[in-house]
């Protein structure tokens, strides 16, 4: 994502007691996800840099991570949005929001995180 978009976004979730691994592209996601062991949930934009789409990086993880809370946002304009968002339904376990609202995409990842890590977790 964005530098500046992506440096308030990983200060915004360790302010909130967060462990964060942030990359900017679906390679360096990738590897990071092959390393750490205990990661709960990624944050996906749906522009990559690199030869995959949110989309697409999101299909990969929930084949091989299926415990994972995915959430997907993107910066889209309103014509593109409907599409999004069903192709996010198809992937199971995952959000969809749309960029512009911090406080919202806080809140949305703390209440649903609980609830799908409690799920796989047996809580």
């Amino acid at each position: 994502d964005e530098t500046d978009y992506l440096e308030i976004l990983t200060d915004s979730f360790r302010k909130r007691g967060y462990i964060v691994f942030p990359s900017t592209t679906s390679k360096e996601g990738l590897a990071i996800l092959d390393t750490e062991e205990h990661i709960d949930c990624i944050l996906v934009d749906y522009t990559l840099e690199g030869n995959l789409t949110g989309i697409e990086l999101s299909k990969h993880i929930r084949k091989r991570f299926p415990h994972i809370y995915i959430v997907l946002h993107t910066a889209h304009d309103e014509l593109t949005l409907p599409n999004i968002e069903q192709n996010v339904l198809r992937i199971g376990h995952a959000e969809f929001i749309t960029k512009g609202s911090l406080k919202q995409l806080l809140s949305t990842v703390q209440t649903n995180l609980h609830a799908h890590v409690g799920l796989f977790r047996g809580d």
